[in-house]
């Protein structure tokens, strides 16, 4: 009974599964019947080792797009002053990158290799071996959009965004994610064609109010009510396989599992 509360608490992303726990101790009262050490949520990631670690596909996932959401927790390891993308269509069209002056930015063109979408995180991003949480949508048809790193707008406005209303080709020849570069740590990959409106309930969808992972369900459906076309979680070798309705990423290298960010 006790750990189906902790779930039911967890999965409804407010937290309160902590201040349960603490307030009646019932992991010291009850024992293995409450559960309240056990990890629910993100439990597991995947490592990469910045050199051969990857995945791969050539059959898109992705519709071209005005609209899309992304979300993601990852770790850096390594890999300071080096350009790499999390996230990459082959045709470089679309891109989810940590540059080589460590800064994070989403990139997009059309079908003409045009610059229409630019998102660019203020701060820089360098290893610390912290789990971070990554948010962001856009709406180009209404040259809007908004980036969120562990609760905090980050949308960097001293480089000014670029919302152009045209059309992102994320239809690209394939996607590498990451790539091999990365030195770190991912999971909980959630990426559809869906502009999601800046509210603080559609972003505590993905990351609670205290900043803990939130289910996201097994489909990745639970926060709009239909599963995404990619969603990737869980460790090695489970994060190959997309849990959204698109296609499952070619494992290559030996990636290894970790503790995820989860609760």
């Amino acid at each position: 009974m006790f750990t189906g509360l902790r779930h039911n608490l967890v999965n409804a992303g407010t937290g309160l599964v902590t201040e349960f726990c603490n307030l009646f101790d019932m992991g010291n009262i009850f024992g293995a019947m409450a559960n309240c050490s056990a990890c629910i949520v993100a439990c597991e990631g995947t490592r990469f080792n910045g050199v051969t670690d990857f995945g791969n596909h050539l059959t898109p996932s992705q519709s071209n797009s005005k609209v899309g959401t992304i979300s993601v927790w990852f770790k850096l390891n390594g890999s300071d002053g080096v350009n790499f993308s999390i996230y990459i269509t082959t045709g470089l069209r679309f891109r989810l990158v940590r540059n080589a002056s460590n800064l994070l930015q989403i990139l997009g063109k059309n079908a003409a290799l045009t610059n229409i979408l630019r998102m660019r995180a203020t701060g820089t991003y360098t290893a610390d071996s912290t789990w971070k949480h990554l948010i962001a949508s856009w709406d180009l048809a209404n040259t809007t959009g908004w980036m969120y790193i562990d609760g905090v707008d980050v949308l960097d406005a001293a480089q000014p965004p670029i919302f152009t209303n045209d059309t992102v080709v994320l239809n690209d020849v394939g996607l590498n994610l990451p790539q091999a570069a990365l030195n770190g740590e991912l999971t909980e990959f959630w990426f559809d064609s869906v502009w999601t409106p800046n509210t603080a309930a559609n972003r505590e969808k993905f990351r609670s109010a205290i900043g803990e992972p939130v289910s996201l369900g097994a489909d990745g459906s639970t926060p709009f009510g239909s599963s995404p076309s990619e969603y990737y979680t869980g460790g090695d070798p489970e994060f190959f396989t997309n849990s959204g309705t698109g296609n499952d990423l070619t494992r290559q290298g030996s990636p290894s599992t970790v503790d995820g960010p989860g609760v």
